[in-house]
């Protein structure tokens, strides 16, 4: 009779714990991200937007961080591998690859032009 009692208190627990999980909550549906062209990495280092850059210098300013830039940086753009670095504007979507100088700082190798609607505007 106990384990009757135990059984049913439990299930109920549960049940009230399945429905009231985050996952389950109702989201609005957001669409799915743009493909990238083939020769793109899957994954990014780093995304954001440019906002703006010191090429004199040698840095770039993507969402809150300045980047230091490699003296070698590529740039890709869906439509080139090799675009200049000065083609970068303020707003333009951007994912970084990123190493570690022999400080351990890090330095952006390359920067991938992403399609306008990649990125969510926070």
């Amino acid at each position: 009779m106990h384990w009757r009692l135990l059984f049913t208190l439990v299930l109920v627990a549960t049940a009230g714990l399945w429905a009231a999980s985050p996952a389950l909550a109702a989201e609005p549906p957001t669409a799915p991200r743009p493909t990238l062209p083939d020769d793109y990495p899957r994954e990014f280092d780093r995304i954001g937007f440019v906002n703006g850059s010191e090429l004199r210098s040698g840095r770039i300013n993507v969402g809150a961080d300045w980047y230091a830039l490699d003296t070698n940086v590529r740039v890709h753009t869906p439509a080139t591998r090799h675009a200049s670095i000065h083609a970068l504007r303020a707003g333009v979507p951007v994912g970084l690859t990123v190493r570690r100088d022999r400080e351990g700082q890090p330095v952006v190798v390359a920067i991938w032009v992403l399609p306008e609607n990649y990125i969510e505007p926070s």
